[in-house]
């Protein structure tokens, strides 16, 4: 009898363990992305790309830039900025740097740099655009790739490609 009380017990144990709710993983991705071509910039130095948003569970942005071009060992500054590419704006957020081997940069984006929380249903639609710079200093005028996001249209034309504001 002391063998079937055990085994009752184990077995409630047991069920009120599966009807646990699973917990939700914060991190993970919902499904739901928008993907922004980015062009080769005004000096062709070979690259292009694409800009991903992909919304988390918790509301926020994974934002990808994945480029092709030429390989190197270095990091390309990334930044994204208010307004269109043609006009030279404020940086809003200063992203992840491109990797050079990979041509890859991942940054989780939760805020723009004056403080402000944004998620993934505001950048989606968020008067921007980004900017993949050869490096700092003297070549930070050097555009890599550009291209708008959010609100903008996804055009380009290197020749009305404006500088950075800020960064």
């Amino acid at each position: 009898m002391k063998k079937h009380h055990i085994l009752v017990l184990a077995f409630g144990l047991l069920a009120i363990a599966s009807c646990k709710d699973e917990e939700i993983d914060s991190a993970a991705l919902t499904g739901k992305s928008v993907a922004y071509p980015l062009f080769t910039g005004a000096q062709d130095w070979g690259y292009q790309g694409e800009a991903t948003f992909a919304e988390r569970n918790d509301g926020n942005t994974l934002l990808t830039i994945e480029l092709t071009g030429p390989s190197g060992v270095t990091q390309f500054p990334a930044h994204l900025h208010y307004g269109a590419y043609s006009l030279e704006a404020d940086m809003a957020a200063m992203l992840t740097p491109v990797d050079a081997t990979t041509g890859k940069s991942e940054t989780l984006l939760k805020q723009l740099a004056n403080g402000d929380e944004i998620l993934y249903a505001e950048l989606i639609n968020f008067d921007g655009h980004i900017k993949v710079h050869l490096g700092d200093g003297d070549n930070k005028s050097v555009i890599l790739v550009y291209g708008n996001v959010g609100s903008n249209p996804a055009t380009a034309n290197a020749a009305n490609l404006a500088n950075c504001a800020s960064w």
